[in-house]
């Protein structure tokens, strides 16, 4: 990699240091160098676990699930109600749907 480094301390850097050295993402597999891994492939992988951006609670939703957890179960998610082709405009987090259901009932 060109880092200059005291022998005594070479081999710990080819294993554990140095950016270059091979590396293999523990969510999907990929192979490739630790900077690779981490720097270019990480953003993209679609099994690296994400925070749900609302905060709902949940920490390690795979990338490639987000979307499918904001659309269809993130409680937090603010969502048109269900009568919105009736002219609803109530837009709420999904949490408090039923209960907004119920009320126009």
């Amino acid at each position: 990699c060109g880092e200059r480094v005291q022998r005594r301390s070479l081999e710990e850097h080819k294993s554990q240091r140095c950016p270059l050295r091979p590396f293999t993402c523990q969510y999907c597999n990929h192979e490739a160098t630790h900077q690779k891994v981490t720097v270019e492939h990480w953003p993209v992988c679609e099994k690296y676990p994400l925070p749900c951006p609302n905060e709902c609670g949940e920490e390690e939703i795979e990338r490639q699930h987000l979307k499918g957890h904001l659309e269809q179960t993130c409680p937090l998610e603010e969502i048109q109600c269900d009568f919105s082709y009736a002219g609803c405009g109530a837009q709420l987090q999904r949490r408090l749907m039923s209960a907004h259901m119920k009320e126009g009932m």
